[in-house]
């Protein structure tokens, strides 16, 4: 553990201090390119229903994507934890989507690491997707997202099936407080979020941008999210 506070004083001042262990390993798995992020908890992998009001579930082998839906993480924490398996489930996928492999295994059987290094049938395991590019990782994962933009279908289609931008007009919300070069969150209202990307301009001209207005310094070519600068997470 790196963090126990979500605030700590700093030069008699309160700030906020960098908490989530989860999400911070795999950053750092993914930034030094490891193969493998192992994260213990008290369970053995991940279960679609809590196992401790289902005695009878069996933790699920390997993840897929298509799983999303049908694990119920709830609110619980380890006794000492914090992030609960909500945060463990958000860091091995973000590892996973990133090109590294991670498992969800139990730190308390007494055997459990070391049968994960084995390559042991132990937890749950999230295979690596194909290797993704240092900038794409930090876009995607290592940087703080200041706003979200929500998308309308149009525009979903045509970031996810035809590699395009995203345009001014295809966005029906802006929401947070951003500046062009920021990290902002795509969603679609159906479907939730869909990739991130960086903002070409501050929320505000985004915002009468999208509304139909032409900003100052605004091209007729420009893109709210140019397809360089976004990365899809679907």
């Amino acid at each position: 553990a790196v963090a126990t506070d979500e605030l700590a004083y700093v030069e008699d001042a309160m700030v906020p201090v960098f908490g989530d262990n989860d999400g911070l390993s795999a950053l750092v798995a993914t930034k030094l390119g490891a193969g493998l992020l192992v994260l213990l908890t008290d369970v053995d992998g991940v279960y679609r229903h809590d196992p401790h009001a289902h005695p009878n579930e069996r933790p699920v082998d390997l993840w897929t994507d298509a799983m999303a839906g049908e694990i119920e993480v709830g609110d619980r924490r380890s006794v000492g934890g914090r992030g609960g398996m909500a945060s463990k489930l958000s860091a091995a996928i973000d590892a996973s989507r990133a090109g590294c492999g991670a498992v969800i295994a139990s730190g308390v059987s007494a055997h459990g690491l070391a049968r994960v290094l084995a390559g042991e049938d132990e937890g749950t395991w999230f295979p690596p997707a194909p290797g993704m590019p240092a900038r794409d990782r930090w876009i995607a994962f290592g940087a703080p997202v200041r706003g979200v933009l929500v998308l309308d279908t149009g525009a979903v289609a045509a970031v996810l099936n035809r590699g395009a931008s995203l345009l001014a007009a295809g966005v029906v919300r802006v929401e947070g407080d951003f500046l062009a070069g920021d990290i902002v969150s795509l969603k679609s209202e159906k479907q939730g979020e869909i990739g991130r990307g960086i903002a070409h301009c501050s929320a505000q001209i985004a915002r009468s941008w999208a509304a139909g207005e032409r900003p100052d310094g605004v091209r007729n070519h420009d893109a709210l999210v140019h397809r360089d600068h976004l990365v899809v997470l679907t």
